[in-house]
């Protein structure tokens, strides 16, 4: 069994979330070209092999092993099942969903994860809601709504894909609420080499026995793009899963949620830097309202750190 893990501060739980925020936004900029030499299922196989590879040179198979022959038959049992929904299931359907709808829909469509993560934290962890998040969340997916019709105030059609990528966002954030409630305590590696080992294994089978593996690859593979696949596993991520888990682990799932929301506005950032695509009016204006709704959370977050000071005072 493992120790549970020193409570962190909500400032510096703040920053894990933005640092996770920040490294995810810039798979657009890092793995553009990517899609050209190979399917989404294949991109999802690479990915994970590429990542469990990485991990395990830079921890080591054996003292991976010896953390997980620690854990009990429920962690191993919880563990699993969190594997196989967040890094198979989930993204199947996402990338399933996508190949049926309009990009606007998928850039909309996905950041409900996050209103899906916040419900359920309140309903699953009896995690307090304020007003200040309630105002704050509601602002910022408002941006996002009119970034994604791109200032044209016209409806979202639901049809077969949108209803599949809703679906594959529910189950992100059921295992979101999983890894909070129940994987807290395991080692943040631990968990990301079971779960990049579960969906390569998985991959592998399929390509096996139901998938011709000739299919999923385009083009020949350059030196350039090796890089450029290691460079998107290990910032977008191996380093934003990390900062995620750390941020879950000192902040509310309701909190982080509100804060994975900024992250079209990181996503335009790079996207100019990197690949010169020039922002939009209708960026501005979704991106003004997602600082102004950030601008509401403040409140909140000023509030629980002065809770956390006062708490701390008060126990010394």
């Amino acid at each position: 069994m493992f120790f549970f893990p020193k409570k962190a501060s909500v400032g510096k739980g703040v920053l894990w979330a933005f640092m996770s925020v920040i490294t995810a936004s810039l798979y657009t900029g890092i793995g553009n070209g990517l899609f050209e030499v190979m399917t989404p299922a294949a991109f999802a196989f690479v990915e994970s092999v590429t990542s469990l590879i990485i991990l395990l040179f830079i921890y080591g198979a054996m003292p991976e092993w010896k953390k997980l022959r620690k854990l009990d038959h429920k962690q191993y049992l919880i563990l699993i099942f969190y594997a196989l929904i967040a890094s198979l299931v989930a993204p199947f359907l996402f990338y399933w969903g996508w190949s049926m709808t309009l990009p606007n829909n998928v850039f909309l469509l996905g950041r409900s994860e996050m209103l899906f993560t916040a419900i359920l934290a309140a309903v699953w962890l009896r995690e307090k809601v304020t007003v200040e998040q309630i105002i704050g969340i509601i602002i910022m997916f408002l941006g996002i709504f009119m970034i994604a019709i791109e200032g044209k105030f016209q409806a979202i059609s639901i049809g077969r894909g949108e209803l599949i990528i809703l679906l594959s966002c529910i189950i992100w954030a059921v295992a979101s609420v999983i890894y909070k409630k129940h994987l807290e305590k395991i080692p943040m590696e631990l968990i990301l080499i079971i779960r990049f080992f579960i969906s390569s294994f998985v991959f592998i089978f399929l390509f096996a026995f139901f998938i011709p593996f000739e299919s999923l690859f385009l083009k020949a593979f350059t030196i350039q793009q090796f890089l450029q696949l290691i460079i998107y596993s290990v910032v977008t991520v191996i380093i934003a899963k990390f900062c995620m888990m750390k941020a879950m682990k000192a902040i509310s799932l309701i909190l982080w949620s509100a804060i994975a929301l900024s992250a079209p506005i990181f996503g335009f950032l790079f996207n100019y830097l990197l690949l010169g695509e020039i922002p939009e009016i209708y960026h501005y204006a979704g991106g003004g309202l997602i600082v102004l709704g950030f601008g509401v959370l403040q409140i909140h977050i000023h509030r629980t750190k002065t809770h956390h000071h006062l708490q701390s005072t008060t126990d010394i």
